[in-house]
């Protein structure tokens, strides 16, 4: 592994990162070809941002030109959108077999479990500090983009497994207080809003 220094190296040096097959002149849908495909309008708004949906789909045949094999996405793979609003990781879920991702989508997988967790990997890439160095190191004037290159040089920590492990249950944990918390001062508006219609 070439090393940034002692105490880092690069994201590369820990994941394969590989964009998704380019269709040149967009997708054509065919009701029964044998793959699926994960397209930007996939990416489905919500209150807390953005969300990729596996969902409805479209099937298209695809010709090999060679004998490489073409990329399949799985349930639980990380994939980060090349271009939009912000350089979130996403983990897939609900994957039809045969799954594959336009250029659109950059997947991210570890090289070694037995070195890197994905867990890990999905979390540090959503970490505000590193999404503070993908947008400074990203491109795009009107709208964000990233490449395969740029996140392949995004410095990644040497962090032993059980650091690692440590580091997602604290992070659990904030969650679920988090959530506490919220839930907590939704019941406290509810029961203030209940005593001032008392009041009418």
């Amino acid at each position: 592994m070439k090393k940034v220094d002692s105490n880092q190296q690069t994201l590369s040096d820990v994941a394969n990162i590989s964009t998704g097959r380019s269709f040149r002149g967009g997708v054509s849908e065919i009701s029964d070809g044998q793959y699926h495909v994960l397209q930007l309008k996939n990416v489905v708004s919500t209150d807390n941002g953005y969300t990729i949906s596996t969902d409805n789909l479209i099937r298209t045949t695809i010709e090999m030109k060679n004998k490489r094999p073409i990329p399949l996405l799985h349930d639980g793979d990380i994939v980060v959108m090349a271009k939009g609003s912000d350089f979130k990781a996403h983990r897939l879920s609900h994957v039809p077999a045969n799954t594959v991702g336009t250029q659109h989508f950059i997947s991210i997988a570890s090289k070694d479990r037995n070195v890197v967790l994905d867990d890990f990997i999905y979390f540090y890439l959503n970490l505000s500090s590193t999404q503070q160095w993908l947008e400074t190191h990203g491109g795009g004037t009107y709208q964000k983009t990233i490449s395969v290159a740029t996140l392949s040089k995004l410095p990644f920590p040497i962090i032993s497994i059980e650091k690692q492990q440590q580091l997602l249950d604290i992070a659990k944990g904030a969650a679920r207080e988090k959530q506490i918390l919220l839930e907590l001062i939704d019941n406290r508006n509810q029961q203030i809003e209940a005593i001032i219609r008392e009041c009418f």
